[in-house]
């Protein structure tokens, strides 16, 4: 009985946690395919004008809506955000880094990213990748105090009143919810990094 008790709780402490995690990853996504369907019907819009203004002539259409055309489509593609004339720079960068690089690092990367040269270099200071690395050290520790923290207490659980067990999910859920949302923040500089590196490769 006490066996099945153990189980019992153990399989609401899961399902709560899981539940909770699968609502904040269906919130992102639907957050992050309204702004996809928002550009995609942009990008038409701005089709359908471009036939319209062939009327007014080339140079209209040529210095303005093509670009628009051409950003739009990149965004949807990639998405990152630029003007037409660094779409180019992009590509080129792309197409050095190689291997399994693909426009999801790039664009994860985009805030360390910067124009020198009439090219594309990462800007990431030796500080930010050391607290970088810190960071991602947190995340693991975290991560691991989580699941240790069940395999701790894993035969008290038929002795938890409701309310230590509310707070057992609780502290599981700010631990598990902090840990996702620090190595969210630092993503992108380790994104950098791995660029970086590659580059530093390459020139080498």
């Amino acid at each position: 009985m006490e066996n099945i008790d153990i189980i019992t709780k153990i399989i609401a402490l899961v399902s709560t946690i899981v539940s909770t995690l699968i609502i904040f990853i269906k919130l992102f996504k639907n957050t992050i395919d309204y702004s996809y369907n928002e550009k995609r019907k942009k990008l038409l819009t701005l089709k359908e004008l471009n036939e319209t203004f062939d009327r007014f002539g080339d140079n209209f259409r040529d210095s303005f809506i093509k670009d628009d055309l051409k950003e739009l489509y990149f965004s949807l593609r990639t998405g990152i955000e630029t003007n037409a004339v660094s779409i180019e720079k992009y590509i080129e960068l792309k197409n050095k880094l190689g291997k399994n690089f693909t426009w999801k690092t790039i664009k994860n990367s985009k805030s360390y990213l910067v124009f020198k040269d009439n090219h594309i270099i990462v800007k990431i200071s030796y500080l930010e990748q050391i607290f970088t690395y810190i960071f991602l050290t947190i995340v693991f520790i975290s991560f691991i105090v989580a699941i240790g923290m069940i395999i701790l207490f894993y035969n008290s659980f038929a002795d938890f009143t409701r309310d230590i067990l509310i707070t057992f999910i609780i502290s599981e859920l700010v631990i598990l919810s902090s840990t996702m949302y620090l190595f969210c923040s630092i993503n992108p500089a380790l994104q950098a990094i791995s660029i970086k590196k590659r580059l530093e490769e390459l020139e080498s």
